[in-house]
């Protein structure tokens, strides 16, 4: 154990009596204002980068101005040549001025750049001003080039190359350029092609377009666009039709016993088998509508594509690889196999990846891998354009389309020849593109001169530039770890995350921070979803069941948060199965201001792109020192090297106030910092915590008598304004100080009375007033992550969650859901945990369970940050704690091996567990069970361990949706009562053997010792 929580834990951790001290209201000081760290942008100096500059560079020098003028106040609309060598305008996200707008929006994003916001804003004016007025809302003239001089204009609710497009990107563009005309234009686009849903002849169900039924132009893009609406506005009316659609398209299936299958356009007879105009895109339109709704239906019809696709001799194998013919029948033509998004694997494979995050089901994931394979063998972006086997240089049709699958594959497995093929195909993209000046790089359509002898150098996004600057700032993105929105086709959006990596980003109320949950979102792969009411919990477990999430990154306003909603966000998520295990893990994005929230996710990319710094702070607050004490660093078996560093108390030190720069010195650079003692919401506690057991010191709770001066004589503390002093940016935080995770709306009990007053065993909230939160100083210091509690804690938690973070490569959301993990373990025979709320003036709520209040209280411990941020990944070398290992499989069952690896460990300690039971010594762990296997018993043996005094030996059921159910255990015994004296379990040579019988009928828990 790290020395300073070792020592401060014993003397500094929470008392929580119910007593109390004499305050007084002191003028609040001025907010300290913390300074934002520098925004994290894509390296200048990167490959990447270069090559957007001269991307941007030319994409700029294309625009021309519209023939209105601007209008007072406002921009002048510009627009865009679909190709150079053709003089011939359209609005279309697919070949127009949408999708340009929307890679310009990317430039920014990834650049920081003005010139690309002010000239997306021009976009957006453009298409604001050629907005037609129509029944039902707003449309747009579709202008398409007849390839004979004329120039002709259609009105189509379609995603690429109509209405739903165009105001998807408003409503983007609004959004991101803080824009509200825009928004509204993209709404009432929306409520255009709502207008326009309606039964066709001779099917069953509502279409746009006469039956469309495809990515491009019909139901499967359009849904998509109308599920981005949903989310962006809350307006339920898109999803409505969203699902009107989505059943359409289940209508026009043409089902069989070896699938289902989709022409383009219900009553053609040719069928396509790929993304743009075919069965994988109308699949994988139904995967993403099962996520959004929950119903079994749309997901049956996803594995039916992905079925037809597998059986119907379309699907081309060989050696690992996989592609697919572009259409059936053949009519004659040849089996053409094409790489791109449109007909090839880089489109065809986004259903199977879907479909492998939403079931677990390994074949699924196999078939996307060997479509990936199929890239890296028969495209060859280490060759010149005669052999590179590209179709085409774009995002649709080849080069660019490839590269961003193959990034999403990277993102989805973690495997660097995905990552590295992507890079490859930069390096061809810089080869073959055309220089027309200094500084501007662009690409003909074709790669190569034309039969006409022109090449076509196209601004768009899907067969032009916007296509390769959205594939390079992926790129980017995925190399240096940028949290920066990459704007994306709503069916390019999200692929899904493998089970158990499955995270969702909830908008929890209003919040200034929806830019930073767009950026969290697309940078993991991750869908959004929105609620506005915070009162419910039954909302949040619908929306993480459907989507089947293993984490929930919570945005919301400080003045939204506080231990209740803490608490329904972990019950909603205690209910996503049978069991009573938390199933998803939680994390929270919250801060005083926007950029500090981003400062946090910029200094979480840069600790994936980098690695975590291995300097480690540990502070403590003693009464035994006179001094601040900083001891030499040492190096830990968590791969850690620790300095620590105690607070005296004002009893022995008046001038500890003074001698806050030396204590703070030691955290500059440092890559994790543990901050323990006792404290309140407003500040750490430099006076003996003793004084909560003296009530003659206390007085009644009124707000307007807590202490609020951190330099009084008796109640002496480190408050927010100190903190401003604290380099804490860019560190993994932990505190064990009570209360610490307060924002706005802390609650008032027994364990602070010391500042705050008694409350007479009642409890009180008190709303936090500027400058006064303690969590929000350090939060806008822009730290990694902060892990915290809500309320009262035991601060030795601290290390243990850290300990288990570092040597188990765990995620931070993991890390906290643990301390639920070991409470449902120790109430096991009571029953699923109860929702526990705490009401102004009545007594705490608490639930009794073994370990009592200080166990019940883990579950007061949260994290704002990402859920599922693992910042030890590249921290080495470390041990962890304790192997668990499974043997081989039986009929009867199967032995499960338990070895103690580090005597220096954290996870020895069961807080407080069994004052009747005395089990504070403790083993934990888990193992994983193989499919369809149920435990009839578990039989616990050892050796280097006296069973006689072991006093607790259970386990428990966790299922998991898409992975395999996991078997939590607990060994325990009691604590040695003197410090160094030999212990039953945390003992140099322990091992311990789980004897596990199966059976048809399984147990959800037991004993091992009966």
């Amino acid at each position: 154990m790290r020395r300073a929580l070792r020592l401060s834990t014993l003397i500094a951790a929470a008392t929580v009596v119910c007593a109390s001290v004499y305050g007084e209201d002191k003028p609040k000081k001025k907010p300290a204002t913390q300074a934002a760290s520098p925004e994290r942008l894509l390296p200048a100096d990167s490959a990447e980068s270069k090559l957007l500059a001269e991307s941007g560079a030319w994409l700029l020098a294309q625009m021309k101005d519209d023939e209105a003028k601007a209008k007072a106040g406002g921009v002048r609309g510009a627009r865009w040549q679909e190709f150079d060598a053709d003089p011939f305008t359209t609005d279309s996200l697919y070949g127009g001025v949408s999708g340009t707008v929307a890679s310009l929006l990317t430039l920014h994003e990834m650049t920081g750049e003005k010139k690309y916001a002010d000239a997306a804003r021009r976009g957006v004016r453009h298409l604001l001003d050629k907005a037609v007025e129509d029944k039902g809302g707003l449309t747009w003239e579709i202008a398409w080039d007849d390839n004979k001089g004329g120039v002709n204009t259609y009105r189509s609710s379609s995603l690429y190359s109509g209405t739903a497009g165009i105001a998807w990107v408003l409503m983007t563009a609004g959004e991101m350029l803080g824009d509200e005309e825009a928004v509204k234009a993209g709404k009432r686009g929306m409520d255009w092609v709502v207008a326009q849903l309606a039964p066709i002849e001779k099917a069953k169900g509502k279409f746009w377009d006469n039956g469309s039924l495809d990515i491009i132009s019909g139901n499967a893009g359009i849904c998509l666009a109308l599920e981005e609406a949903s989310t962006l506005t809350g307006d339920l009316k898109y999803h409505a039709a969203a699902v009107e659609a989505a059943d359409g398209l289940l209508e026009a299936a043409r089902k069989g016993e070896d699938g289902w299958s989709w022409p383009p356009r219900a009553g053609e007879e040719r069928t396509y088998t790929g993304f743009s105009h075919g069965v994988a895109g109308i699949g994988a339109t139904l995967a993403r509508m099962a996520g959004a709704t929950g119903e079994e239906r749309f997901l049956e019809g996803a594995k039916q594509a992905a079925r037809w696709l597998e059986r119907n001799e379309v699907a081309v194998c060989g050696d690992g690889t996989l592609a697919w013919k572009h259409h059936v029948p053949a009519d004659g033509t040849k089996d053409w196999l094409w790489e791109g998004w449109c007909h090839g694997p880089s489109g065809t494979c986004r259903l199977h990846l879907l479909l492998h995050s939403m079931t677990g089901d390994a074949k699924y994931l196999q078939a996307a891998e060997a479509g990936g394979k199929y890239l890296m063998t028969q495209t060859h972006p280490d060759e010149g354009r005669a052999k590179s086997g590209y179709y085409a240089p774009s995002l649709c049709c080849g080069t660019a389309g490839a590269g961003t699958f193959m990034l999403d594959l990277y993102r989805y497995t973690g495997k660097k020849d995905y990552l590295d093929y992507a890079t490859k195909a930069m390096g061809f993209l810089d080869r073959i593109a055309d220089r027309p000046a200094k500084g501007h790089a662009c690409w003909s359509l074709s790669g190569r001169e034309e039969k006409d002898g022109k090449r076509y150098h196209g601004t768009c996004l899907m067969v032009g530039q916007g296509g390769y600057i959205t594939f390079l700032a992926r790129l980017g993105q995925e190399k240096h770890r940028i949290v920066r929105e990459v704007v994306l086709p709503p069916d390019f959006a999200s692929v899904g995350a493998a089970p158990g990596k499955r995270m969702i980003v909830l908008e929890l109320g209003k919040s200034p921070f929806h830019k930073m949950a767009r950026r969290l979102a697309q940078y993991r792969g991750a869908e959004r979803e929105r609620l506005d009411d915070v009162s419910k919990w039954e909302p949040i477990r619908d929306m993480a069941k459907r989507r089947r999430a293993d984490a929930v990154a919570v945005v919301l306003a400080p003045e939204t948060f506080d231990i209740n909603l803490n608490r329904r966000v972990m019950y909603a998520l205690q209910q996503l199965d049978d069991d009573a295990f938390q199933d998803a893990t939680i994390g929270y994005l919250t801060a005083a201001e926007p950029s500090h929230v981003q400062a946090m996710l910029d200094a979480m990319g840069k600790i994936e792109c980098d690695g975590l710094p291995v300097k480690a702070v540990d502070y403590g607050v003693t009464p035994s020192f006179t001094d601040v004490t900083v001891y030499p660093a040492t190096e830990g078996t968590d791969g850690l090297t620790t300095t620590s560093v105690y607070f005296p108390c004002v009893e022995k030190t008046p001038g500890v106030r003074e001698q806050f720069g030396k204590a703070f010195e030691p955290a500059k650079g440092a890559g994790v910092v543990t901050i323990c003692g006792n404290g309140d919401p407003m500040r750490i506690w430099l006076f003996s915590g003793d004084r909560n057991g003296k009530p003659d010191l206390h007085w009644k709770y009124d707000a307007k008598k807590i202490c609020r001066d951190w330099g009084n004589k008796e109640l002496t503390g480190l408050g927010p304004s100190d903190a401003a002093a604290w380099d804490l940016s860019g560190t993994v935080l932990w505190s064990g100080t009570c209360h610490s995770a307060a924002t706005k709306r802390a609650i008032v009990c027994g364990d602070i009375v010391s500042t705050f007053g008694t409350t007479e065993h009642k409890v009180r909230f008190y709303d936090l007033q500027p400058g006064e939160s303690l969590c929000l100083a350090y939060l806008a210091h822009g730290p990694a992550a902060y892990l915290a509690p809500i309320g009262a804690n035991h601060g030795f938690r601290c290390s243990i969650e850290s300990s288990r973070a570092a040597r188990e490569e765990m995620s931070l959301g993991e890390a906290i859901r643990l301390n639920a993990v070991e409470v449902t373990l120790a109430s096991r025979k009571n029953g699923p945990y109860p929702l526990v709320i705490q009401e102004e003036g009545k007594p705490e709520a608490g639930v009794e369970i073994p370990g009592g209040f200080m166990m019940e209280v883990t579950q007061n411990r949260m994290l704002f940050g990402d859920p599922t941020f693992r910042p030890f990944v590249k921290t080495s070398p470390r041990k962890s704690a304790v192997s668990v290992k499974r043997g081989t499989a039986t009929k009867d069952g199967f032995q499960v091996s338990v070895r103690l690896n580090d005597l220096k460990a954290q996870e020895d300690v069961d807080q407080h567990r069994g004052r009747e039971q005395n089990a504070a010594e403790r083993v934990m762990g888990s193992f994983e069970l193989a499919s369809g296997e149920k435990i009839a018993s578990v039989r616990l043996t050892a050796n280097g361990v006296d069973v006689q005094q072991i006093t607790v030996a259970e386990w428990m059921v966790d299922h998991r949706s898409g992975r395999p159910d996991v078997v939590w255990f607990s060994v325990n015994a009691p604590y040695p009562k003197n410090y160094g004296d030999p212990r039953v379990l945390w003992a140099e040579g322990m091992e311990l053997t789980l004897k596990v019988t199966t059976g048809e009928k399984g147990a959800e828990m037991g004993e091992m010792l009966k």
